[in-house]
């Protein structure tokens, strides 16, 4: 979490532009069922927290873009693409 946050503010100090940063939308990982079978889990909300107040308090400009519990449960949320279809008997799938 720190070292990843710091290695940010690092690269948004170097595209530093006439003294405007970079802006970062952090996008929470929703779960979907190809990412829980790599690992892939969403970070706790005082992880999230800790992550943002980490960039603010070195001067990185950013947003927290949460999503709702429906736009996850309809694999609509940000982040996710997923794609869902019946199969039918004699079917594999594809």
């Amino acid at each position: 979490g720190e070292d990843a946050a710091d290695a940010l503010v690092r690269f948004c100090a170097d595209r530093d532009r006439n003294g405007k940063r970079p802006f970062v939308n952090l996008i929470p990982y929703n779960p979907t069922l190809a990412g829980g079978n790599f690992g892939y889990e969403t970070p706790s909300d005082d992880r999230i927290e800790a992550f943002h107040d980490r960039l603010r308090l070195q001067g990185v400009k950013s947003l927290v873009r949460w999503t709702s519990a429906s736009g996850r449960d309809a694999d609509g949320a940000c982040g996710q693409l997923a794609v869902s279809f019946k199969t039918t008997e004699g079917s594999n799938g594809v």
